[in-house]
């Protein structure tokens, strides 16, 4: 059995076995006698020590390895540049295996306030003077550019080290490209004395803006991490709180218009359509608020999966869904009431199923529910007219619905008590239906012989009564 050692490389601690710790340490202990000599030998060796730390950590994700083995060592030493290469021949060693890393950071070198134009130069390959040049035409004609640019200086890391300003430029992170930016970046200080002067007033700037940078990124992720729970919350309220919400009435006739296989796949996708992005808002806001490292790929993927698939559920139903209103169809049935012997008829609707007929009946739809089952109602339009060419009062039923043909109409069955009882006519004022709401609509018209009275009962509505006892039945 191997034998395994502890080590601290670079701040972070690794298990690795006695054969690739050796290796490595002849590898380390041969590139500080050769940089020790150097005046900026120390940084470069401590650069390469992150860089190796860093590939430790990849190599241990990629191969699910709790210790670094030997041929770990190998395939960074590989990646940085062997050091034979390295002593003998620095140009032979420039172009190592492994693809270049690129990153965004500000640059430091070269910043006027935050380094955040640099930055974005150093990323796109362009030129700086651009950059800044389009951020402060936008900033004068728009005002938020000031506001984009502070978040941006707050959210992009500075690159602090000769390492991260090589990711920042997508160059290789090995030796040669290492002792490179260390030498560049001493020799442009040691040549330029007082860059160290504008350096430290641009440090200085750099801080104050930098605070007030971090007070409107916090505030503004503080908001925008309120705006995803409150929209978390209301969202899910929809779904499993819409009696206690103002849209209760809204809510129960859209449900009412589908079957209750096609609802339950709504709702799923209306659940996942609404909450992930609730979610990915909320994952945005604390990443603003707290900086932490995240697998975003490992997160966003299955997300997005999850939510493209329901958007194209939630399209393959509501198209099904439309096909049952391609056609309105109108059917009307008469019948021929006996003329009462008083020359006069009463008119008295039921509220067979206690909707609360006299307030809620400019409602399209209602589900009313009893112990058995629970079913649909729908308020019954009424009119009345009078004839002299009629001698015996006649009524008729207008029943009209949506359906995606002809004979499926047929089938959306509109239900309705009425009697006719000696001078009394009695009707629901809600017809029932069969299945889920079609826009179906009854329209009962009642035609009375020009010498007939008419009455109301109670049960009818108000407005109703007035309408009619003031004599304005219309003429048919």
């Amino acid at each position: 059995m191997k034998k395994t050692y502890t080590i601290n490389l670079s701040g972070k601690v690794f298990h690795i076995d006695e054969d690739a710790f050796e290796k490595l340490q002849d590898y380390l202990n041969t590139l500080k006698n050769h940089y020790i000599k150097e005046e900026d030998g120390t940084e470069i060796m401590y650069d390469i020590e992150s860089r190796i730390a860093e590939l430790f950590m990849q190599y241990q994700k990629e191969n699910f390895r709790e210790s670094i083995v030997l041929e770990d060592v190998e395939k960074a030493i590989t990646t940085m540049g062997k050091p034979a290469d390295i002593i003998d021949d620095e140009e032979e060693a420039e172009e190592s295996k492994g693809k270049p890393t690129h990153k965004l950071y500000r640059d430091p070198d070269h910043m006027v306030l935050g380094g955040v134009a640099s930055g974005l130069a150093s990323y796109w390959g362009i030129s700086m003077i651009l950059i800044r040049i389009c951020f402060i035409l936008f900033s004068l004609y728009y005002g938020i550019f000031i506001l984009v640019y502070i978040v941006l200086w707050t959210v992009i890391p500075k690159a602090k080290n000769s390492r991260e300003k090589l990711e920042m430029k997508g160059k290789n992170i090995n030796i040669p490209n290492i002792e490179r930016s260390v030498k560049e970046e001493y020799q442009e200080i040691k040549i330029s004395p007082i860059h160290r002067f504008f350096r430290r007033i641009g440090e200085l700037i750099s801080r104050f803006f930098g605070g007030i940078g971090k007070a409107i990124a916090f505030l503004f992720g503080l908001s925008v991490l309120l705006f995803g729970i409150v929209s978390l919350f209301t969202f899910i309220s929809i779904l499993f709180l819409p009696n206690l919400m103002p849209w209760a009435e809204a809510y129960e006739e859209a449900t009412c218009m589908v079957s209750p296989f096609h609802l339950s796949i709504l709702k799923i996708c209306f659940f996942f359509l609404t909450v992930i992005p609730c979610l990915f808002i909320i994952f945005l806001a604390l990443k603003i608020l707290i900086s932490f490292e995240s697998n975003n790929r490992t997160i966003l993927l299955p997300a997005g999966v999850i939510w493209l698939v329901c958007l194209f559920l939630l399209l393959i139903v509501g198209l099904s869904e439309a096909q049952n209103y391609t056609q309105r169809t109108i059917r009307t049935n008469t019948s021929t009431l006996l003329s009462p012997l008083s020359n006069k008829i009463v008119i008295d609707l039921k509220d067979r199923y206690n909707t609360g007929y006299n307030t809620n009946r400019y409602r399209s739809i209602f589900r009313v529910r009893d112990t058995k089952a629970s079913f649909l109602v729908s308020p019954v339009k009424f009119s009345i007219y009078a004839s002299k060419d009629v001698e015996e009062p006649q009524i008729f039923f207008n029943r009209s619905t949506n359906a995606s043909d002809y004979l499926n109409a047929e089938d959306k069955g509109i239900q309705i008590n009425w009697e006719l009882k000696n001078d009394t006519l009695r009707m629901d004022n809600y017809f029932k239906i069969e299945g889920p709401w079609r826009g179906q609509e009854l329209y009962i018209r009642i035609l009375l012989p020009s010498h007939c009275k008419i009455e109301f009962t109670e049960n009818v509505p108000r407005d109703l009564k007035f309408y009619y006892l003031e004599g304005q039945i219309k003429e048919y």
